[in-house]
């Protein structure tokens, strides 16, 4: 294998890896662009050991909702 190989080899692997990099650099400013600042936790009050009540703003909307363990649920809507 000549030396002319191995230049073209080195030159396609540069080339993949500002590709890539491009990639993901787009791929975040996308996805901080998009979708960043939508939730928004107001206010948290402990409850029990483990339950909490939450108001949580999602897009310009007010929720009140309970976290117990691992379970979610929506108790009301506060805008209306």
């Amino acid at each position: 294998m000549t030396l002319n190989y191995y230049l073209q080899l080195v030159g396609w692997l540069a080339l993949l890896i500002v590709i890539l990099y491009v990639v993901i650099y787009l791929g975040r400013t996308y996805r901080i662009r998009h979708y960043h600042g939508n939730i928004k936790i107001i206010d948290r009050l402990p409850v029990d050991t483990q339950v909490s009540l939450l108001v949580v703003e999602v897009r310009q909307k007010s929720y009140l909702m309970s976290l117990g363990g691992k379970d979610l649920k929506l108790l009301s809507c506060l805008d209306e």
